[in-house]
């Protein structure tokens, strides 16, 4: 029994067109990548760039070890967009995992100056120093608590735009685009689960 093999061959033409849309899209790619190098400066890139990668890696994963878990946020924000300016009160609901801390550890970048902070409706302890908020606990048997953290400040535009207030034409926004790692520009929170 004979078989009959049939060889199908790409026409010279259409190999050359495959070729030079590949060189032209290779071509782009890299005059993108260098419009877009030449337009940040390298502190850009290592203040933002290295902690996306640092926690891209699985080995610098650990199994998480959480001390609370967040329930809800609540942000209020009085915004006085021509100073670059907020006033924030962030409500948080969380449960305390760990029975045997009597602290809850927030992240927040530290250029905001504190108002007020209370743990259950009642004023609270805490220090705030190094992007960390560190509320002193009193009752560790209770499960779930309300935070209530007043605080105000410029917040940090960290990343591709973790928090920005501009005007165009005529318009005034603001906007965030803070994941993973910049939501604590603007708001306690929780940036890495293993802590």
């Amino acid at each position: 029994m004979l078989f009959n093999k049939t060889i199908v061959t790409t026409p010279p033409p259409i190999r050359k067109t495959i070729l030079i849309a590949t060189i032209l899209f290779i071509s782009l790619t890299v005059s993108i990548v260098i419009v877009f190098i030449s337009r940040i400066d390298y502190d850009f890139l290592v203040r933002n760039i290295s902690p996306i990668l640092k926690y891209s890696f699985a080995e610098n994963f650990d199994k998480p070890i959480r001390s609370i878990d967040v329930l809800e946020y609540d942000l209020e924000l009085d915004v006085f967009q021509k100073n670059n300016f907020i006033r924030e009160t962030a409500k948080i609901k969380l449960l305390a995992l760990d029975k045997t801390s009597n602290e809850i550890e927030l992240d927040l970048y530290d250029n905001f100056d504190i108002i007020s902070v209370k743990i259950n409706k009642e004023p609270a302890s805490y220090y705030y120093k190094n992007n960390k908020i560190k509320i002193i606990k009193n009752d560790i048997s209770k499960d779930t608590n309300s935070v209530e953290i007043v605080f105000e400040g410029k917040p940090k535009n960290l990343g591709i735009g973790s928090f920005w207030m501009e005007e165009k034409n005529g318009n005034q926004f603001l906007a965030t685009l803070h994941q993973p790692i910049f939501a604590s520009t603007w708001f306690p929170c929780k940036r890495f689960t293993t802590r």
